[in-house]
């Protein structure tokens, strides 16, 4: 009988992670990228629909501010027109009035409203000029800016002018030739309480583009996002300038604790949600392989029938041929009473026998899975020879045996492996039909090495490319014309199942080698 080298280290090449590493691998590269792209998307939308919730937020309170500051506007600007109203019903009464009364009104005017810190009045002369009223000259040196204004004045409403050093002056005429003007301090418009947000900058313009007061930001924006922004005349027709207000689109405190509290919660979900999913289509696949190897064994019955009916048939003769004995020894005067209870008991014997062929045939037709336990693979070996060997003998296949002495036991399902190696001898008869009846060689061994045990099945036929070998074990790819090309990958799924692998290699002699390896256990059995 020839020996059988080890299997090399090249030839396992691909299991250079355990089987068990492999599958956890596999499994956390089905699971982690739909978790974690859920997640993502998850925390996309929680950030979007916060964002969103901000921003709604932060234009209801950008509506509140701008109406408030449009308020108090334009009430600065209904004082404006008060004080003019004043000045001029006072017009007629000026003649009479002293200096120092005039005086008092102009203090009691800008203590009243704070933004107001002069009043002028201004005479036309004759050829259009204008000159101050006081007979000082106070207020002459604003004239060269304030002639377009006091022009315009005569006009209704009259366009404003700016100041040196901040704020504006309004002019209203008093009649054909007089006019009063007022310098409003911008700094003093809105009192400490009423300034807007750190974040909040409004203009004051006019409709030609003249830009009354630039409120800037108190802090600079964070964000470069176009800004909140509405835009409003002032409510009184005299002064209808333009107030623009704007502020950026998210406040300066966004809420960071709820959106990491939704993360953190959306991490949990979805990674629970993921598992769950891998979990379930886990145990899809493993009912569908369980039906599909349930499947492929009755689809062996064809083969095995022919070895059971072989089986059955020595048991069956010689219960036959021990119950005649009985008979006859019973016969006999006087009975042979010891004759027959030994030919009595030789037939219990064999009836026993053909009941456990029975057995292991039920078992290994049934759908469910068998129970896990320590299974030695020499009684595999042999019982997958018992359940094909008829048929192998048919084919004309001679099958060598080589079995380990003392060969450890290894954690599994009894039934599943005697498919296993079942499906690799019949794959071997298969690969040896076009042979001639004296290269019909096919071998069984079994070791141990390095941990594992071993059991191999090797045919003397034209083996298989490189291209075929790498595709073996792929569902539903076949070489076989019919075939449906299940076997092999079932086969290969009832081994790592057991943590073991099932390798395809080269023979020496230019066949096949299949090899399950298997890893030991401490159980007796």
């Amino acid at each position: 009988m020839r020996s059988f080298a080890p299997v090399s280290p090249a030839a396992s090449s691909r299991a250079v992670l355990s089987p068990g590493l492999q599958r956890f691998l596999a499994q956390n590269a089905a699971w982690w990228p739909w978790a974690i792209a859920g997640w993502l998307l998850a925390c996309t939308l929680w950030g979007g629909w916060l964002l969103h919730g901000q921003r709604l937020a932060a234009q209801e309170d950008f509506d509140l501010q701008s109406r408030v500051l449009h308020r108090l506007l334009s009430q600065r600007a209904e004082q404006h027109e008060a004080v003019f109203a004043a000045l001029v019903a006072l017009e007629p009464s000026l003649p009479q009035i002293t200096p120092e009364v005039k005086a008092r009104f102009a203090g009691s005017i800008m203590l009243s409203y704070p933004q107001i810190d002069q009043v002028r009045r201004y005479l036309r002369n004759a050829d259009g000029s204008w000159r101050p009223a006081a007979p000082n000259g106070a207020g002459g040196e604003m004239l060269p800016r304030l002639t377009s204004a006091l022009e315009s004045s005569l006009r209704s409403p009259a366009a404003p002018a700016l100041a040196d050093g901040g704020g504006f002056w309004l002019t209203r005429a008093a009649g054909p030739d007089s006019a009063w003007a007022l310098h409003v301090r911008t700094d003093h418009l809105l009192a400490a309480g009423e300034q807007p947000p750190a974040g909040f900058s409004f203009t004051l313009a006019t409709d030609a583009g003249q830009v009354l007061w630039n409120h800037p930001a108190s802090r600079k924006h964070w964000t470069s996002l176009a800004p909140l922004q509405a835009e409003k005349h002032l409510s009184v027709r005299s002064q209808p300038y333009q107030l623009v207000t704007r502020q950026p689109p998210l406040p300066a405190q966004l809420p960071w604790g709820r959106f990491a509290w939704g993360v953190l919660v959306l991490l949990v979900v979805c990674g629970a949600a993921g598992w769950a999913f891998v979990e379930y289509r886990r145990r899809v696949l493993t009912q569908r392989q369980l039906a599909l190897a349930h499947a492929s064994r009755v689809n062996a019955m064809g083969e095995v029938a022919a070895g059971i009916a072989h089986e059955l048939n020595q048991p069956l003769a010689a219960i036959l041929s021990n119950t005649q004995a009985v008979g006859r020894w019973l016969d006999d005067d006087p009975p042979t009473i010891e004759g027959a209870r030994e030919a009595a008991q030789s037939a219990v014997q064999q009836a026993r026998r053909a009941g456990a062929i029975l057995q292991r045939l039920r078992g290994f037709i049934s759908p469910q899975p068998g129970r896990v336990e320590a299974v030695d693979l020499n009684r595999v070996a042999g019982a997958a020879l018992s359940l094909v060997g008829e048929a192998l003998q048919r084919r004309q296949v001679q099958v060598h045996q080589q079995f380990a002495d003392g060969l450890p036991p290894v954690l599994g399902e009894q039934v599943a492996f005697e498919q296993v190696v079942v499906n690799l001898l019949l794959n071997a008869a298969d690969a040896l039909d076009g042979m001639s009846q004296g290269q019909r060689h096919v071998r069984l061994r079994t070791h141990s090495h390095l941990g594992q045990v071993l059991l191999s099945v090797e045919d003397s036929g034209p083996g298989f490319s490189e291209d075929v070998r790498s595709r073996l074990f792929e569902p539903f790819f076949t070489t076989k014309q019919g075939g449906m090309g299940l076997g092999l990958s079932i086969c290969e799924h009832i081994v790592q199942q057991a943590g073991g692998d099932l390798l395809a290699e080269h023979a020496e002699d230019g066949g096949a080698r299949f090899v399950m390896r298997l890893p030991m256990t401490n159980v007796e059995h």
